[in-house]
């Protein structure tokens, strides 16, 4: 016996109904499961049933029979809204003579998820010059030349074989 659209909608779970919440929000699999933390596997299993239970072809279809019958306001689903910025940005201190450049981008960083919460940055890591001694790398100049003449080598057995090959 087949449910009807709301009957079946009604029949959703709430981990079911969280997940089609995120489809709302145009969300991969991937970024869903990282929200409900899950697997993307779970997440495309809980959505395949969803869409199953109210016959809908497609994920997103399923989510639009959710919208219509729970009444999710498109406001909540847009993914058009205006980014947030942080209220608490450092201020630019002016000095005279600073070596900083005219234009800096203070809010920079990592964004979370959800739109919701308050953005929390976290600060890139200074990337570390690799220190090589003279030894080293005179043994990497070496093997790159080695390399090279073995390549050069494999080239020239290549060369041959087809002369042998092709007359």
């Amino acid at each position: 016996m087949m449910q009807t659209a709301p009957d079946a909608i009604e029949s959703l779970t709430d981990k079911q109904c969280e997940a089609l919440e995120l489809v709302l929000r145009h969300m991969s699999s991937k970024e869903i499961a990282q929200r409900l933390e899950i697997s993307p596997r779970a997440v495309d299993q809980r959505l395949d049933a969803v869409r199953i239970k109210l016959g809908a072809a497609t994920r997103l279809e399923a989510a639009k029979l959710y919208q219509r019958h729970r009444g999710v306001g498109a406001s909540d689903c847009l993914t058009s809204e205006p980014f947030p910025l942080p209220l608490d940005l450092p201020e630019q201190q002016e000095s005279g003579g600073s070596e900083e450049p005219g234009f800096t981008l203070h809010d920079a960083g990592c964004w979370p998820a959800e739109w919701d919460d308050e953005p929390k940055f976290t600060a890139a890591a200074e990337p570390k010059p690799i220190v090589l001694g003279k030894a080293l790398r005179f043994g990497l100049i070496i093997a790159g030349a080695l390399a090279l003449m073995v390549l050069i080598l494999v080239m020239l057995a290549v060369a041959q074989a087809l002369e042998v090959i092709i007359p």
